[in-house]
């Protein structure tokens, strides 16, 4: 064994004090020189020991046996058949290779996967069996995993095996890692050639901007490998706007679409090739936004029919313009809402709108800076499901109206069917959990005080929750739990006994909530017992669930029992339903009387009305501003119109309707086109003073935006503190803060995927400049393009190999699997050290007991 290295060399300078302990401790005269100088040299023996096994020293022995790994592409831009020839290449060099040799396999696209671990026999198989996403090729990331699973020593090789169109990562860091720790790196270059029958949309070239009405056109870049025909279809916003046959020539075709759009928006176009003459459809679309600049637009949606005409009249005298829409049909797509620059709810139900509704109309004021105004009636706020909601969170009112209640007044049974049909699953959840969830969300409401039960019943009936105070959460929420599907439906029984035991109960307020399909098995007199029920001060609501449901019963009883009816053909809708519902009944909601509206605080909404007396209203809805908010009106001490920030956007609220039964003399009022479209105004979207114009630029997974800020002169906007937060598939936003990097120009960079759209709203913290809404379509990966085999990546990798690029070939083999002379390999030999130390410390307290025992002797 040659002189060791060693990892802590500087350790060994203790070695230097070794001597001048040694040489004290031979000087002891408790005992004869020669058992001193003997201890001393076992101590020092030993502390040497010590000393040199925490440098760390290493040495080397001999190496056999090689371990190959090969690294397999199975990105898209390889074909069925070229990979195939790459499965049969490692096969081969699984067959040939020497004895005491290891073969194992990485197979990569955007990420790597390990598919047969190291052995001597692996089982290389055509199907492979890991998961690749083909859509990039990161050959970096594929050769770190071959290094991880290579072992430490031995002869130690990767074969790359693709045609190195890299799309992501870095290989040749990758490359230098493993240059670094002794692996030989090979390259095999799959000759993967473009299909002969291949057709590709490489851009589309369209103006960045144009005017409402401005006549313009789109123009598409196809490549084509040959003479080919087929069709070319151009959507608007997902609508096809234009489909017609097409004839391809080999290489470059132009094809020219003319467009004119009437109003303003960002409008997403997308050009699609289809045709038999092809082979991969992920290149044959491309995507491309369009700003179309014109005056503001508003979208009111409205509840019921009618409710709308007043306003949308007084908007439109003021030269604003209207959209709209049912509440029923709002827009659940992001784009449809881009056009607009505010939203009006006008005594929209909350149940008109999915929760996913809800939510993309609460990111669109968040992120875009656009506005939301909320007109209310009897459908509105708390009393139209609004409560605990993404809307909520929106406006500027809370829907819980507190109470100061001190005795329990309200008395709440709820009957839950849970026959065998609500074990069925709805968008993944089963129906009885549904029905739990919306009983608790009930509970929540109420006053603690207040009593509550849970009348479960199926062929038969039984108290889940026996009827008591709703402060009693956790309890309640157990005996949910336990409630369990059974089997047939008997509702009469369970609606007589919930009769019985509700009319023996202590309270102002009596109600029953009944959810079910309503498929009862009995042919009782329902009409009798509903008019009984409600005879004794009880109400009714009832809850229809499921498509196959008996509406006609279900909503005879909750009209026979003064109550409301409710279909819930959105399950998720539930748990509003029952909350809405329980706050109908425990909270005093609307207030019906007239009353004539003050101004509360004066905003630039109000401008010109300080001293105008506002018309009288018949009623509104209660609610409370949240802390943030600012009340604008009020009638008493509850708001009438209050308003705030939101996000970038802002949000109204206005309690009241708009409509005969409470405002109708404001629609008659000499000033409400002025007053509408005053709020209407201050909503909607801000325009700047200035101008903020974006360029994008993509590269793997990382897109930059470029922002020049100019002011009314064309001047360069400097120092701005600028955000861009960018919204694509997740509807997650990410926000980037952009730096200025030029005269007026900002900079920031953030994630992407390949062949996905991202909304990117630019918003500066100055009131000159408005948030500004940007498009992105990023196109798909290089890895469609087809652009053959980069062999210059491919030598950089193997450059040390010295071999070059290699064929997928025997002879190719020879060279990979040939055996190279018997390579040393370091370890650590600190035991020794540790061992010798032990056995010298052992010897030293040997010879010094003896000693002492043979003086305690003499």
């Amino acid at each position: 064994m040659s002189m060791p290295d060693f990892t802590f060399p500087e350790t060994l300078w203790w070695l230097c004090i070794l001597p001048a302990g040694w040489w004290l401790g031979s000087r002891q005269r408790a005992i004869p020189k020669w058992r001193a100088v003997l201890v001393s040299a076992l101590r020092t023996v030993a502390l040497s020991a010590v000393i040199i096994a925490l440098a760390g020293p290493f040495g080397r022995h001999t190496a056999s046996g090689s371990s190959v790994i090969f690294v397999l592409d199975k990105s898209s831009s390889i074909s069925d058949e070229i990979f195939a020839e790459g499965i049969n290449f490692v096969q081969s060099a699984v067959r040939l290779k020497p004895v005491r040799t290891q073969v194992g396999m990485v197979v990569f696209g955007a990420a790597p996967a390990m598919e047969n671990a190291l052995g001597e026999s692996p089982v290389i198989s055509a199907d492979v069996q890991s998961f690749v996403d083909s859509g990039a090729t990161d050959i970096g990331a594929a050769i770190e995993l071959g290094l991880a699973n290579l072992p430490s020593d031995g002869q130690r090789r990767l074969v790359i095996v693709s045609d190195g169109a890299q799309t992501v990562g870095d290989a040749s860091a990758a490359a230098g890692a493993a240059r670094a720790l002794g692996v030989e790196l090979f390259a095999v270059a799959l000759e993967s050639e473009s299909p002969s029958d291949e057709i590709r949309v490489r851009g589309i070239s369209a103006p960045t901007w144009v005017h409402a009405h401005e006549p313009f056109e789109l123009h598409a870049s196809v490549q084509s490998s040959g003479h080919a025909s087929g069709t070319v279809v151009v959507l608007r916003d997902g609508v096809a706007i234009h489909e017609a046959p097409i004839t391809l020539i080999p290489g470059h075709n132009r094809i020219s679409v003319a467009d004119q759009i009437p109003s303003r928006g960002l409008r997403e176009y997308e050009v699609l090739i289809n045709s038999d003459a092809d082979t991969q459809f992920e290149n044959n679309r491309f995507r491309t936004f369009v700003e179309v600049r014109g005056p503001p637009r508003v979208l009111h949606a409205y509840g019921q029919a009618g409710d709308e005409r007043a306003l949308t009249q007084a908007l439109r005298v003021q030269g604003i313009t209207v959209d709209e829409v049912q509440g029923k049909l709002f827009p659940a797509q992001r784009h449809q809402l881009h056009d607009y620059d505010l939203v009006i709810l006008n005594n929209v139900p909350g149940l008109d709108l999915t929760l996913a509704k809800m939510a993309l109309l609460e990111q669109f004021v968040r992120d875009s800076g656009a506005g939301v105004i909320s007109i209310g009636g009897s459908k509105a706020y708390g009393a139209g499901g609004y409560y605990g909601t993404p809307l909520e969170a929106l406006l500027p009112v809370n829907m819980d109206i507190k109470t100061d209640v001190s005795i329990p007044i309200t008395a709440v049974n709820i009957l839950i069917d849970k026959s065998g049909s609500m074990s069925a699953e709805v968008q993944g959840r089963q129906k009885l959990a549904i029905a739990k969830r919306a009983a608790l969300a009930a509970i929540e409401v109420l006053n603690p005080l207040d009593k509550i039960g849970v009348l479960a019943f199926d062929s038969a009936f039984e108290w889940t929750v026996a009827p008591t105070l709703a402060g009693e959460q956790r309890a309640i929420a157990d005996s949910l739990s336990r409630m369990s599907v059974g089997g047939g439906t008997e509702l009469f029984s369970a609606l007589s006994e919930a009769h019985r035991v509700t009319n023996s109960q202590q309270a102002k307020v009596k109600h029953l909530i009944v959810l079910s399909d309503g498929l009862t098995e009995s042919g009782a007199d329902f009409e009798k017992l509903s008019r009984a029920i409600a005879a004794d001060g009880i109400t009714i609501s009832t809850v229809a669930f499921g498509a196959d449901a008996d509406q006609t019963l279900m909503q005879g009883i909750a009209t026979l029992g003064g109550g409301r009816y409710y279909f819930a053909s959105d399950p998720q809708n539930i748990p509003r339903i029952f909350t809405s519902e329980t706050l109908m009944i425990t909270r005093d909601l609307f207030v019906e009387e007239r009353v004539v509206p003050t101004i509360s605080a004066l905003d630039e909404m109000l401008s010109g009305f300080e001293s105008t007396p506002f018309p009288a209203l018949l009623g509104y809805q209660r609610t409370f501003p949240k802390p943030a908010a600012q009340t604008l009106l009020s009638v008493g001490d509850d708001p009438l119109l209050a308003i705030w920030r939101y996000g970038l956007g802002r949000s109204a609220a206005f309690t009241s309707d708009l409509t005969g039964r409470w405002g109708g003399a404001w629609t008659q009022w000499s000033e409400f086109s002025r007053f509408a479209a005053q709020m209407a105004r201050w909503a909607m979207r801000r325009r700047g003073e200035g101008e903020l114009t974006a360029a994008f630029a993509v590269e793997d997974q990382q897109g930059t935006i470029t922002v020049d800020a100019l002011d009314r002169d064309d001047k360069f906007i400097n120092e701005l503190t600028l955000s861009a937060s960018v919204s694509g598939r997740t509807g997650t936003p990410v926000l980037t803060a952009l730096t200025q990097v030029g005269p007026g120009r900002y900079r920031g960079t953030f994630p992407i995927e390949r062949g996905q759209r991202y909304f990117v709203t630019v918003a500066p913290a100055t009131p000159s400049l408005g948030p500004k809404l940007f498009g992105l379509a990023v196109p798909y990966s290089s890895e469609f393009l087809g652009l053959g085999v980069n062999v210059q990546l491919l030598e950089d990798l193997a450059r040390e190999s010295g071999q070059g690029v290699l064929p997928a070939s025997k002879a190719s083999l020879e060279t990979i699997l040939s055996q190279s002379p018997d390579t040393t390999a370091e370890h650590r030999i600190w035991w020794p050290w540790f061992l010798l130390a032990l056995v010298a410390l052992v010897a030293e307290v040997g010879v010094r007991k003896i000693s002492r025992q043979r003086n305690i002797g003499n």
